[in-house]
């Protein structure tokens, strides 16, 4: 995967939608991809579906659903553009703030990336976008360290068969220095019961 403008979207698609009573992707997905960059490529981590979008690649990560960090390794692995875009499947309006995230990433060379921020002040991990290197770093780190030995004194030591399954999305967030970009666009809303429909 990987386009011309450099851009490569990871769109979590996995879950199981409990608190929805169904599969939400399936009304939720063509919305968010229609909201993505045109020129972007895009691949979608969950079970596959069909989308209006064309081109869209589909990978599953390893267990089936890992959690959303495996997830984003898995999306980030099928890629190759140096701006990877990661946002959540069930966020209809994500796309209103993708191109303002790419900006930001752009215009500060000194940052690993950009996290949309919404009106409370939360930096929303389904809504940023990272340069490639650092992402795939960050990733392997929080793998390394989250699985390494209590008794581990060297946390920079590889550790054979680390795992990102089950660790919690929020460790991305740790360690790195990402632009923050307030939701002006209600952007970070997403979808978890059917009263959430807008």
């Amino acid at each position: 995967m990987g386009t011309g403008t450099g851009v490569d979207v990871v769109v979590l698609a996995g879950g199981q939608s409990r608190r929805f009573g169904g599969d939400k992707l399936a009304l939720l997905l063509d919305d968010v991809l229609a909201g993505l960059p045109a020129e972007a490529s895009v691949v979608c981590v969950g079970p596959a579906r069909s989308t209006r979008r064309a081109g869209v690649v589909w990978v599953q990560e390893d267990p089936p659903y890992g959690g959303p960090l495996a997830g984003v390794a898995a999306g980030v692995a099928a890629g190759s553009g140096p701006l990877v875009l990661v946002v959540g499947g069930d966020m209809p309006s994500v796309g209103r703030a993708a191109a303002a995230l790419l900006v930001a990433v752009a215009a500060a060379p000194w940052a690993d990336g950009a996290v949309l921020v919404d009106t409370d002040g939360r930096p929303q991990v389904l809504a940023c976008a990272w340069r490639r290197p650092r992402l795939v770093a960050t990733l392997a780190q929080i793998a390394q360290i989250a699985h390494a030995p209590d008794d581990s004194l060297d946390r920079a030591a590889p550790n054979r068969g680390a795992t990102l399954v089950g660790l919690p999305l929020r460790l991305l967030l740790e360690g790195t220095e990402l632009v923050r970009v307030p939701d002006v666009w209600a952007a970070a809303h997403d979808i978890d019961t059917p009263a959430d429909l807008p």
